[in-house]
Parts: structure tokens; C-alpha cells; sequence
């Protein structure tokens, strides 16, 4: 009998230290993907400030780079773009980021380099007096809605 509870006190204690182990890589994890995804909205929304000022064209590209604990930026590869403007434009964004404060990385990751890897699209949206193609006129928007045709 002593025995049964011995190991039904040695199951239960062993179930938690793994249920509580866990726990650190899942916070860890929690703040790494928050983390990472401010870098990557950051990104995203000052590529498109920059492209649609020049363009009102829909376009978009994946971007994968490094950023190691120092805050540089490396091994910047942009890919799947067919508007070279445009993948300039990521290619410059990505790498004028070096040295920025949003690149500290959080205390909890001891990594020496994270990995990105995202899509970045530009003109998503059409705007107040772009043109569809497809009807041949223009698309009519109240209060940045697209109001439906009659």
C-alpha cells in the first residue's frame, strides 16, 4: 500500500515539473512572436508609406533577413517580387533598421540571432478613385467604403 502512494506521489510530482517546465518556453515563445511581430508591422507599414507615395500599383515580395543581439541587421534576401522598385524599397527599409530600438531583443530570448521571414504587399486596398480594371470605371467609395453598384 505504502508503494501505491509513493508512486502515485512520484507520477504526480514528475506530471507537474513537465507541466511547469513548459511553461517558461511558452511565455518565452509569447514574447518572441510579439516581439517579432512589431518588427514586422514596423516594417511592413514604412514600406507602405514609402511605396504608395510613388506608386498606386498592388505589389508584394517576401523578405527574410537576420538580426542579431548586437541590433545589425544580416543576410537580407528579397524574393517572389516582380516590381524591382518595390524590392528595392523592402531591401532598404529592411536594412536601414540597424541600430534601431525595437531590434533590442526582449531579456527572455538568449538566442544571438532571431530569423524573419514575411510577405510585405503594398496597395492592398484600393483607395477613393482607383481604377478596376475589370469594369472599366471607377470604383465608387463613401467615407473610404466601397459603395456597392446598382
Amino acid at each position: 500500500m505504502k508503494h501505491g502512494f509513493l508512486l502515485l506521489f512520484l507520477l504526480l510530482a514528475f506530471s507537474c515539473l513537465s507541466v511547469c517546465a513548459d511553461e517558461p518556453d511558452k511565455a518565452k515563445d509569447e514574447i518572441l512572436n510579439k516581439w517579432k511581430a512589431s518588427i514586422t508591422t514596423e516594417i511592413r507599414e514604412e514600406v507602405d508609406r514609402r511605396y504608395t507615395a510613388i506608386s498606386n500599383r498592388y505589389t508584394g515580395c517576401t523578405v527574410a533577413f537576420n538580426i542579431n543581439r548586437d541590433g545589425s541587421v544580416t543576410d537580407i534576401h528579397v524574393s517572389h517580387c516582380e516590381n524591382s522598385l518595390f524590392a528595392g524599397m523592402v531591401y532598404a527599409v529592411v536594412s536601414r533598421f540597424k541600430g534601431n530600438a525595437l531590434l533590442k531583443f526582449p531579456e527572455e530570448v538568449k538566442e544571438n540571432d532571431i530569423k524573419f521571414d514575411f510577405a510585405v504587399i503594398s496597395n492592398q486596398y484600393p483607395r477613393i478613385g482607383d481604377f478596376d480594371s475589370t469594369r472599366h470605371k471607377k470604383i465608387p467609395y463613401v467615407d473610404g467604403k466601397r459603395v456597392p453598384s446598382k
